[in-house]
């Protein structure tokens, strides 16, 4: 009588991982990998880490994953190319965007993005969103700045750390 329900739970291991991992199903310069759970340390957690150009084109990413797959995605690292100056701009969601659909979000890194301000309620349809990382590296070009709208991140209810490290901020109004 145990035997059956082993191998469902075997195939239901199966499946939900190779939907995580299927090189078919991987999104252009995207990669599953690991990361240490900021819930529980002794756990592990799947992140989507991808390599784009700027911030503007990642709603493309979510074409290559199923609802299943964009489901399962509780974390996500994006990271511009830091060699060139290509200058992005984080929009408010639209359906089918890349942050409406990334509806269980709770884990975003953003690395060398050079975001020039982060709009009012650009991150409210991340409900679940507990953690933010948005790292510009603005300082490396002395001419970018990043602005931050006093709604910035309103909505953001469920939100624990947010950092805004090596952005070039020269002002924070009220938040």
């Amino acid at each position: 009588m145990l035997w059956p329900v082993l191998v469902v739970i075997a195939n239901l291991i199966v499946v939900n991982s190779r939907s995580l991992s299927s090189i078919e199903d991987m999104p252009r310069g995207c990669e599953w990998q690991t990361q240490q759970s900021n819930e529980d340390e002794a756990a592990e957690e799947p992140v989507l880490t991808c390599q784009i150009r700027t911030i503007n084109g990642t709603d493309n990413l979510v074409a290559g994953l199923s609802q299943n797959q964009a489901d399962s995605v509780f974390a996500l690292r994006l990271e511009c190319s830091d060699v060139l100056f290509f200058e992005s701009t984080l929009e408010t969601a639209k359906p089918g965007s890349l942050f409406a659909a990334l509806r269980y979000l709770k884990d975003l890194r953003v690395e060398y993005c050079k975001i020039r301000n982060i709009p009012a309620s650009v991150l409210s349809p991340l409900r679940h969103l507990r953690h933010i990382s948005l790292r510009s590296h603005n300082s490396d070009w002395s001419a970018m700045t990043l602005e931050l709208h006093p709604e910035s991140f309103l909505g953001m209810s469920q939100l624990r750390s947010l950092d805004l490290g090596d952005n070039n901020i020269w002002s924070i109004g009220p938040l």
